[in-house]
């Protein structure tokens, strides 16, 4: 039986190729083939400096790819992983693989309410907003454009009793947004 390839790419925002500019610790820059099962079937594959992509061989089958990607450059800070694909491939064959390199703004605005509703559990109330200023900080947002993408998720929701605790905790997602200190981060360094 023949090995399959993956051409796996980097890719940013506008879906143009994501070139590492700079090579990082083995930890940094890499992807990395798993089965179903969540098992590797690949070590860290290092991307190379000046590239946007590399190719992994692996026997035929349905695989889930995924990187992490430690970039501090002119395209916007990226930190932490690319968005999962998945893919299947037969013998002999060679598929492209797409990974998806978030800025940081992309990644708060995605985990910013499951990362707060976690933090109902492990952060005590009096600084939930903190959290979340810090957060929104990081990502450079500003707190009436979340407010507003959250309300609209609240009312996306169907009153229906099988959801509401998921309408519960967007609310007190916008609860503690609202209670965001208004202060200026970098006038505290």
């Amino acid at each position: 039986m023949a090995n399959a390839r993956l051409d796996i790419w980097l890719r940013d925002e506008k879906c143009r190729p994501y070139p590492i500019l700079a090579p990082g610790f083995p930890t940094f820059d890499w992807v990395r083939v798993y089965n179903c099962m969540g098992e590797a079937v690949t070590e860290l594959l290092p991307i190379p400096k000046d590239s946007a992509h590399v190719v992994a061989e692996v026997p035929p089958g349905c695989y889930i790819v995924e990187g992490k990607v430690c970039e501090n450059d002119r395209r916007g800070y990226r930190n932490g992983p690319t968005d999962r694909a998945i893919v299947t491939v037969g013998c002999g064959q060679m598929e492209c693989v797409n990974l998806f390199v978030p800025p940081v703004i992309h990644c708060v605005r995605r985990d910013l309410n499951a990362i707060l509703i976690a933090a109902h559990r492990l952060v005590p109330d009096e600084h939930l907003a903190i959290t979340a200023r810090t957060m929104l900080a990081a990502g450079s947002l500003r707190e009436d454009e979340i407010l507003h993408e959250l309300a609209k998720g609240v009312e996306a929701i169907p009153n229906v009793p099988e959801l509401a605790d998921i309408r519960e905790s967007l609310n007190k997602n916008i609860d503690v947004i609202r209670k965001i200190p208004k202060i200026d981060i970098r006038s505290t360094k």
